[in-house]
């Protein structure tokens, strides 16, 4: 497929999309595309966090955690308020329920802090 225009892909193929009055400029690596009200889009989540058993590290509310979440990695920062609130700079595109994974990519041995279900 590649440099063939196709009407369908089968997954897990990689496509390129050629969307009218959109520049390159206004996309970023891990931006997704769905269908109008089919995903939740949010700054801050409310996760439903369990720590990895083997990661040897703290949380800490000062660090920057790296958030994966469907086929999206964003940088966050942790707000313990209630439960467990992540923070992004940039919005985390989400189904409800959804599992996500939380790494210290700054860790010196497990980089894996833990998995969690988005909550809100």
């Amino acid at each position: 497929m590649h440099d063939d225009d196709v009407e369908s892909a089968p997954s897990p193929a990689r496509v390129g999309l050629s969307i009218k009055g959109l520049t390159a400029k206004e996309i970023d690596r891990g931006d997704v595309i769905g269908a109008p009200n089919s995903l939740q889009i949010s700054n801050e989540l409310r996760i439903k966090f369990q720590t990895n058993r083997f990661y040897k590290g703290e949380i800490n509310p000062s660090w920057t955690y790296h958030l994966c979440i469907g086929l999206q990695i964003k940088p966050v920062i942790i707000k313990m308020n209630n439960g467990m609130m992540i923070s992004s700079d940039k919005p985390v595109t989400y189904e409800p329920d959804e599992h996500c994974i939380m790494l210290d990519l700054n860790s010196a041995s497990t980089r894996v802090v833990g998995n969690g279900t988005v909550t809100g």
